[in-house]
């Protein structure tokens, strides 16, 4: 606590608690003074009183016009119940240190001079949440829960920092440096660790006190420290006075049974979980199945170190990318979602753009760090930074960024602890990242075509392309072999550059295959997963390790597939298309889990599955359970990894082209609803409809695993049965069993979608 807080909680403890102006209450009670300031208690009548401590309900904010007669049918409850109300105002404190120091007398007065309990429940209204959250988080022992409606959780967001920093004695820069001293958001290890239950109800339209920016960033942020904290979103409402806020059945059950807990209770969100293996998932760019001698033995360039993990583990034969491009991938590995509900509905994450995952939606790291996990990225992030500009504020003109200042948005914000790579290889700014920080100094810039694929832009000194994939694997093979002398279990994610452009093999493997770089690239890059593996071997916790290899789309046509099959390396023998199609070779990709002593040696599955699965299933083996508005097209895969089931874990899975294409799959049978590839492949879609091809397709992959007979008019019904389950999944916001969840921006129908807009 800071000496200015320090000194008002003095002079609070020493303050004469006098009567005060009589405070308009909405039921009986009593108002007085504490340090100058008009505090309240509304207590229960003697027959409704327990034996011991009061318990009470701390309210706030208790402005001079507050509590009002909006709160009386939850107070006539709480007080039937036996618990007090009490409060005192504070004026607009924004939760600084001083305000801080009024409630900290008003606690004191009431637990030690009137034998009130030591842990009220919090009841945060509005900008009450501000205040009582900055008590909080400093007194977690103190608190019995937190009932919010529509609180204030985040100071950024309301009132913002340039209103907020006069009452910290700060300027707005000042208090932007310190927000982890007091913003509630970034302060929430305490409580969460102390076991407090957090309930809020916030509106998806709240323009006051927006939802993503508050409830929903606080419950993930609470999630990623091990607490559980609920939100009920009403749709449609917003910062109003419905009666629904003020009489809502769930909230004040949850107030009242926290308030009248014991206080002796045990913590209500232990962390525990019945296995802790470390995981390490290693996703590379660029590399459809076939690349894989293991699930392509008729390729004359084998990949022995992958091949050696899968006869380890378990081989999904029939895993796909939910995207036929990368960042979207990305974006499902680390939420369990598809990217088509998030903002981005073709495409990836441009150049210089603005992050892609929302700051309330809970991350795959985010979930493990609340497990007790340590979480490490260690490779191409590609999901979007706030970039810093010169003089405040972000911006995506490459011209006007501060590339010395901290970087927002990108792995530390979304639940690693640390972070070292270079973001996208082919892209500016050329040089390595550590945490939030851009490495050595901008001082030159990359010309266009340096190597294939790659953008002009800002870049250090004698940028080394080749030398890239060697560093990662130096990195992660360093980090797996001290975690050897960590006790806490690890979640690594390495998102490898390869063999994505630039096709830059390092000096030590060009000319290695005696065929292309682009073979020598991929030769390396299965060398690199082989020093992983030995690294882990060499460190001692092989056995005790989840390790998931798997890729984010299928092989792109830059590996120039004619000179390859020349050679006898066939990337595209067993699927029909490449990177970026709807076709299975845009999204089918290997995917092999090895877990010893749980997964047996050699096996295969031959279900359908996805790389949003990654989610549900590391929080299934560390006995995670997901929220509501989590991982919602995320499903388990544990049960098969185990042998304890047979059944698909999808009903039905969506696949996604560059262009925005949907397909979907059931079965054998897969509908795309596109004329030709959706992406990059021949016939794309605008040749397609030149060519009269029709505007569905449907295969039977049983038959027909290289999707050439068109089947649509044939099975019309499988048609209008795969088009209604497409519909359905999008409408409910889920692929999964669980409650209706809302797309980005509560939207049921966008451009793209292959139906007329509803409304």
């Amino acid at each position: 606590m800071s000496k200015l807080s320090t000194s008002l909680v003095a002079l609070a403890l020493l303050a004469t608690h006098t009567p005060a102006q009589t405070k308009n209450l909405p039921r009986p009670g009593e108002s007085f003074s504490i340090d100058g300031r008009t505090a309240f208690v509304i207590e229960p009548k003697p027959d409704r009183r327990r034996d011991g401590p009061m318990p009470w309900i701390w309210y706030a904010p208790t402005l001079k016009s507050l509590p009002s007669s909006a709160e009386t049918w939850m107070f006539d409850r709480f007080l039937a119940a036996g618990i007090a109300i009490a409060g005192i105002d504070v004026g607009e404190s924004y939760g600084s240190p001083e305000g801080r120091a009024h409630f900290q007398a008003l606690f004191t007065h009431l637990t030690t001079e009137r034998g009130y309990r030591r842990k009220p429940v919090l009841l945060a209204r509005s900008r009450g949440g501000l205040m009582l959250y900055t008590w909080a988080v400093e007194h977690p022992d103190c608190v019995g829960g937190v009932a919010g409606i529509y609180p204030v959780c985040n100071l950024t967001s309301y009132p913002g920092l340039q209103r907020a920093a006069p009452a910290y004695g700060l300027d707005a820069a000042q208090l932007e440096e310190r927000l982890a001293d007091h913003n509630p958001v970034d302060r929430l290890a305490a409580l969460a660790h102390a076991g407090v239950p957090i309930l809020h109800i916030h509106g998806d339209n709240d323009r006051v006190v927006p939802l993503d920016e508050n409830s929903a960033r606080l419950r993930t942020r609470y999630a990623a420290h091990g607490g559980r904290a609920e939100v009920r979103v009403h749709p449609g409402r917003g910062h109003d006075m419905w009666d629904g806020w003020f009489q809502s059945e769930e909230l004040t059950a949850f107030a009242i049974e926290n308030a009248l807990r014991p206080d002796g209770d045990e913590a209500r969100n232990p962390i525990i979980a019945p296995e802790t293996p470390n995981i390490l998932v290693i996703l590379a760019d660029d590399m459809g199945i076939d690349a894989v001698s293991a699930f392509n033995p008729t390729t004359r360039l084998k990949t022995p170190e992958i091949d050696r993990l899968a006869a380890q583990g378990m081989s999904f034969t029939d895993a796909h990318s939910t995207s036929g491009v990368c960042s979207p991938t990305r974006y499902s590995v680390l939420t369990g979602r598809y990217n088509w509900r998030s903002r981005l509905k073709r495409g990836i994450v441009g150049k210089w753009e603005r992050p892609l995952i929302e700051d309330a939606r809970l991350t795959l790291p985010e979930m493990l760090r609340g497990r007790g996990y340590d979480t490490a990225c260690i490779g191409k992030w590609h999901l979007g930074w706030h970039w810093p500009k010169r003089g405040g504020g972000s911006t995506n003109k490459p011209a006007e960024i501060d590339f010395a200042a901290r970087v927002g948005g990108g792995p530390i914000a979304h639940g690693f602890d640390s972070y070292f790579g270079d973001d996208v290889p082919n892209w500016p700014p050329y040089a390595w990242r550590e945490d939030d920080r851009v490495l050595g100094s901008i001082t030159t810039r990359m010309k266009q075509g340096a190597m294939v694929g790659v953008s002009a832009g800002p870049s250090v000194e004698n940028w080394d392309f080749r030398a890239v994939l060697e560093e990662y694997g130096d990195r992660v093979s360093t980090y797996l072999r001290e975690r050897s002398k960590q006790e806490r279990p690890f979640f690594l994610y390495v998102p490898m550059p390869s063999p994505h452009t630039p096709i830059a093999p390092h000096e030590s493997y060009r000319g290695k295959t005696e065929i292309s770089e682009y073979a020598d690239f991929l030769a390396q890059t299965d060398a690199v997963v082989g020093r992983m593996m030995h690294a882990l071997d060499e460190s001692g916790l092989a056995n005790d390790t989840f390790v998931i290899f798997t890729c984010d789309n299928g092989t792109s046509p830059k590996c120039n597939f004619a000179e390859l099959e020349d050679a006898g390396v066939l990337l595209r023998e067993n699927w029909r298309g490449w990177k970026a199609d709807a076709y299975e070779g845009g999204h089918r990709v290997p995917f092999v889990v090895r877990w010893p002593g749980r997964v047996d040696a050699g096996t295969r599955c031959g279900h359908p599955v996805t790389l949003a699965d990654i989610m549900a299933t590391c929080a299934d083996a560390v006995g995670s359970e997901l929220p509501d508005d989590a991982g919602e097209d995320s499903a388990s895969l544990l049960p098969t990894l185990r042998g304890d089931s047979d059944a698909p874990p999808h009903r039905v899975i969506v696949h996604h082209s560059s262009n925005g294409h949907f397909a979907i799959r059931k079965g054998k049978w897969k509908l795309l609803l596109c004329r030709g590839s959706g992406g990059w492949s021949p016939p794309r879609e605008a040749a397609a409809r030149k060519d009269g091809l029709p505007a569905l397709q449907l295969y039977d992959l049983d038959a027909d695993p290289k999707e050439a007979t068109n089947l649509h008019e044939k099975h019309p019904e499988i048609v209008a049965e795969l088009r209604a389950d497409l519909r359905s999944l999008i409408e409910r916001g889920r692929s999964t069993p669980g409650p209706v969840q809302p797309n980005h921006g509560g939207r049921l129908w966008w451009k793209g979608l292959p139906w007329k807009n509803p409304n």
